[in-house]
């Protein structure tokens, strides 16, 4: 007999329908969860292509292959106007010209543009096209990504020439071997992400930190070596392909977020499931969700949403996994720190009973606090991801969520947290 025989809600990267994600168990209906966002937003489908889903419809998401993940995102807004059209006048070109609508984009269709070099002489920073977004905050964080491809260019850079930014934000990507190269002080956690067909997400962060980081450049130019910001260009030569710009406020890049004529915000995932007290454990239980970190700090489950009786799986940014549990407006906690390398899979469970708890993680117990738990009033509710309470922030490809009416052994905690 399977574990799993034994637990009373499991929901996975399964059926769906708009409003609605099925649970695996039970097959009642009483677990399916009730799934809100107010907004279209985008996914890779199994094609490993970027689509956009419709308004509530849950986001099984296949980035990197393989089986799929509940992709669950807090609300963002790309400031970045006309994403996909460097050709528009939204966007200054300098010693290039835009072949519009001319290279396959991540998306399957033919609305990604090819800089294309105009200047024989010495080509000043680099073949570019920039935006210019306004009305940043000082000391905030925020996020710029773009997709990019190589055609004879090796290279492409993000650079905030103007020094809207001190120190001045500038970061380089090679497009041939799919690896980050020089990046500027200040940069944070930049990455390329493999989209296929010679495409990659080039990503990273920045807190704005000058007096005059009120604007940035948003500068994407081509380069044929790393941190070398001029070369002789050569007139109608293809350089890159660039598809996709987004700048939004938030520690990570979010899912892709197009763009016309004015700013667009997606509206977060709200997935949750009210009255389903019987598949809660009221005195003892289990609480598992396998994940894949996509950033830190944030709440990947939680039952009952408040800070009375309640019990959350949450990451924090310092690298610590947690189980919190309240009871009576009393928090306990295990926690174990040192989960800070980003998109890896995580099994994570917390069991809790007149014991106390224990916190597993990927197939060790890492954390025990032997305070008995004594809830004062029923836990009734389930929020996957909620980026209310605890200020989760965080996007989450939830690959499972499971929930067990008792504790179960140590040795099961163990076999079922092992990746």
């Amino acid at each position: 007999m399977s574990l799993l025989d034994d637990a009373s809600l499991i929901v996975t990267p399964n059926g769906y329908k708009a409003s609605k994600l099925y649970s695996v168990k039970p097959t009642s209906g009483l677990g399916d969860m009730d799934v809100v966002r107010a907004t279209t937003a985008t996914r890779v489908n199994s094609s490993n292509l970027i689509e956009s889903v419709a308004i509530n419809v849950p986001r099984l998401d296949y980035t990197g292959g393989g089986c799929p993940s509940i992709l669950v995102e807090p609300a963002r807004t790309n400031r970045v106007l006309r994403s996909e059209e460097f050709d528009n006048a939204s966007w200054t070109k300098t010693n290039t010209t835009i072949t519009a609508n001319s290279s396959t984009s991540p998306d399957g269709t033919s609305t990604a543009d090819i800089l294309v070099e105009n200047s024989t002489s010495n080509v000043v920073f680099g073949v570019n096209a920039l935006s210019r977004p306004s009305g940043l905050t000082l000391t905030t964080t925020y996020s710029v990504s773009f997709f990019a491809k190589k055609i004879t260019r090796d290279f492409c850079y993000f650079n905030d020439f103007n020094g809207f930014q001190t120190p001045i934000v500038k970061v380089f990507f090679n497009l041939q071997t799919g690896l980050v190269g020089n990046t500027s002080a200040g940069v944070l956690n930049p990455k390329m992400e493999n989209y296929g067909n010679g495409w990659y997400r080039c990503s990273f962060q920045f807190v704005a930190t000058s007096a005059a980081g009120t604007q940035i450049d948003y500068r994407i130019a081509s380069a044929t070596t790393d941190n070398v910001l001029t070369y002789t260009g050569v007139i109608g030569q293809q350089a890159i392909a660039i598809w996709g710009a987004q700048f939004e406020t938030g520690a990570n890049a979010t899912s892709y977020i197009p763009t016309t004529t004015a700013t667009v915000t997606r509206n977060a995932d709200v997935i949750s499931k009210t009255g389903i007290s019987s598949l809660i454990g009221q005195t003892e239980g289990t609480v598992f969700v396998d994940f894949n970190n996509q950033l830190l700090s944030s709440t990947l489950l939680c039952l009952n949403k408040n800070s009375t009786n309640s019990i959350f799986l949450t990451t924090s940014s310092s690298g610590s996994l947690s189980g919190r549990v309240y009871a009576n407006s009393v928090s306990y906690s295990t926690s174990f720190s040192g989960y800070t390398t980003l998109n890896q899979e995580i099994k994570m469970c917390l069991k809790y009973g007149s014991f106390g708890t224990k916190l597993f993680i990927n197939g060790e117990l890492k954390s025990t606090n032997s305070t008995p738990i004594v809830f004062t009033a029923s836990l009734s509710s389930i929020n996957l991801n909620d980026d209310i309470v605890l200020n989760g922030n965080a996007t989450i490809r939830n690959n499972s969520s499971i929930i067990f009416t008792t504790a179960l052994t140590d040795a099961q905690c163990i076999s079922l947290t092992t990746v």
